[in-house]
């Protein structure tokens, strides 16, 4: 027998042999039981479906990441607008990212981005807005994601 058998298997007392039957689940029902775990774990492992598709999700990526970008100008006063005068406010960079969430929305309300429905992504990024104090890019965000 292999190492690796004696190492998982020992041998039993009584005789000094080991048995491939040894250790393994006498109980009816047992290797039910295995099969049932085996399946509840493998379908909690991989996507959801239906997802986003590929192209939309990243476009879902790019307008929450300047949402959040935008909240923490809000944050923090606007200042570092004031550093580029080039850039527009976190105001009208938060609306902007809010109608490019929206339009993916709109085709896929029920698809799964990161777990959560786009509903409730769309609903986390209206609560952020409003915390933030971006309300009128989180009305835009509410009315253009009907």
């Amino acid at each position: 027998m292999s190492r690796l058998w004696s190492v998982i298997v020992p041998a039993s007392p009584s005789t000094g042999r080991r048995s491939r039957s040894a250790g393994m689940i006498s109980r009816p029902g047992a290797s039910l039981t295995a099969v049932l775990l085996a399946a509840l774990l493998g379908a909690s492992c991989g996507a959801q479906s239906p997802q986003v598709p590929v192209a939309q999700a990243n476009r879902v990526s790019s307008a929450l990441t300047g949402i959040a970008e935008a909240c923490g100008e809000s944050y923090q006063g606007g200042a570092a607008r004031l550093k580029s005068s080039l850039r527009p406010g976190p105001g009208a960079e938060a609306a902007s990212r809010a109608r490019e969430l929206a339009r993916v929305f709109s085709a896929y309300p029920e698809r799964i981005y990161q777990g959560e429905t786009l509903r409730r992504v769309v609903a986390l990024a209206v609560a952020d807005l409003r915390e933030c104090g971006l309300a009128e890019a989180a009305s835009r965000l509410v009315a253009e994601a009907r």
